[in-house]
C-alpha cells in the first residue's frame, strides 16, 4: 500500500457544509484525479474518514461562459477538446465589460462602448444571461443554443430582438424565424438603415412613418414586449 500524501484541504461554506455523507475540498490544479477515486481525510481524535469522488468542478465566482467564448478566438468552434468536456468539469466564467479608467471622459460614467459594439450587442448578451439565469449549462449543445454555433449564428442573436432572446424556445419556429427571414433577406442598403436603428436599442419612442414598408416591417418585432410575450404565454395555458 503506498504512503498517504496530502492532496487539498476539505472546505465548508454556510449553503454548502460539511456533513457525515457529504465533503468537498480544493486541490492543486495540476493533480489528476477521477470519479470513484477514495480519499482519505483526518477527522477528530486521530480518527479518519473515507470518500468516494462523484464530481470534480473547476468553480469561480463567475457567472457565464461569455470570456471563455472571446477566449476562444470571439466563438472560433473550431478549437478542439473544449476545456469542460476535456476536464470533466464545470467551468465558468465571468462576462466583464471594458471600461478605459485612464480615459477622463469616463471616470465618472460607464457608458463607453468599444468601438466594434453598440448598446444593442450588450443587451443581447444581458438577454442571454436573463434567459439562462447568469450561466450557461455544461455542454457544448447548451452553449451553441445560447450563443449560436457559428459566426454568423452569433451575429443573429446580437441583431435579434431581446424578447426573442429571452423566450428563445417559445418563439424560435415562429416569430423569431420570420424576423430572421425578413432581417438578413432585406437588401443591403435597408439591411444597413435598420442595423443603425436597432443598434442604439430604443424602440418605444421610435417614429416608423418615416421608414417604407420593409424597414418598418422588420422594425415591428422590436417593439415586441416582454409583457407581451408573457401574455401569450398565459393564454397558451389556459388553452
Amino acid at each position: 500500500m503506498t504512503d498517504s500524501k496530502i492532496i487539498g484541504r476539505v472546505l465548508a461554506t454556510e449553503k454548502a457544509p460539511t456533513t457525515i455523507d457529504n465533503f468537498a475540498f480544493w486541490t492543486n490544479p495540476t493533480l489528476i484525479l477521477n470519479p470513484f477515486d477514495i480519499v482519505k481525510v483526518e477527522h477528530v481524535n486521530g480518527s479518519f474518514s473515507y470518500g468516494m469522488i462523484e464530481d470534480i468542478s473547476h468553480i469561480t465566482d463567475a457567472a457565464s461562459f461569455l470570456t471563455n467564448y472571446i477566449s476562444s478566438d470571439f466563438g472560433d468552434v473550431g478549437v478542439e477538446s473544449p476545456m469542460c468536456d476535456e476536464l470533466a468539469a464545470n467551468i465558468y466564467s465571468f462576462p466583464m465589460k471594458y471600461h478605459p479608467i485612464n480615459d477622463p471622459e469616463f471616470f465618472m460614467n460607464r457608458d463607453f462602448i468599444g468601438k466594434h459594439w453598440n448598446r444593442k450587442f450588450i443587451r443581447a448578451i444581458q438577454a442571454v444571461l436573463n434567459s439562462t439565469k447568469g450561466k450557461v449549462g455544461k455542454g457544448k449543445t447548451f452553449f451553441e443554443e445560447a450563443f449560436g454555433a457559428d459566426e454568423h449564428r452569433f451575429w443573429t442573436i446580437l441583431w435579434m430582438p431581446e424578447t426573442f432572446i429571452i423566450y428563445r424556445f417559445m418563439f424560435k419556429d415562429n416569430l423569431a424565424k420570420e424576423w430572421e427571414e425578413k432581417f438578413w433577406s432585406l437588401p443591403a442598403d435597408k439591411l444597413k438603415t435598420v442595423q443603425e436603428i436597432v443598434a442604439l436599442n430604443q424602440f418605444k419612442e421610435l417614429d416608423m412613418s418615416q421608414y417604407d414598408e420593409q424597414v418598418r416591417d422588420v422594425l415591428t418585432y422590436y417593439q415586441f414586449t416582454r409583457d407581451e410575450a408573457e401574455e401569450l404565454i398565459k393564454q397558451s395555458k389556459t388553452e
